[in-house]
């Protein structure tokens, strides 16, 4: 790890790199992508492995940042595709919840005449 910046000798800080997707923020984070040579990091038949926080220090006088991976893995293995098989459970449930909340009201006022 470097003590003080290559470019001007200036001091670093510690930081992160803020990822604020889908309403929250994380930090991101570095995985080993078993297909990168893919162009669509998105693809769902991608596995991702060892998972590790970007660790980023920025220097005080000009400014440039530099972005290390963390020596300790956060995660072993995730797949995407489990990702999408968890959407379509909660949409599906969702729509059946709706429907008995929907349903119901309508049958009790149908079978009292």
């Amino acid at each position: 790890m470097i003590k003080s910046c290559p470019d001007c000798s200036g001091v670093l800080e510690k930081g992160s790199i803020l990822d604020s997707t889908y309403g929250g923020i994380n930090t991101s984070m570095y995985v080993e992508n078993n297909q990168a040579d893919n162009n669509s990091i998105s693809s769902y038949k991608n596995t991702f492995t060892n998972w590790r926080k970007i660790i980023a220090y920025r220097c005080k006088s000009c400014n440039r940042i530099f972005n290390y991976a963390s020596p300790t893995i956060i995660k072993k293995s995730s797949k995407i595709i489990n990702n999408v098989y968890l959407m379509v459970a909660m949409i599906l449930l969702i729509l059946i919840i709706v429907g008995i909340i929907t349903f119901v009201p309508y049958m009790m006022i149908i079978s009292n005449p």
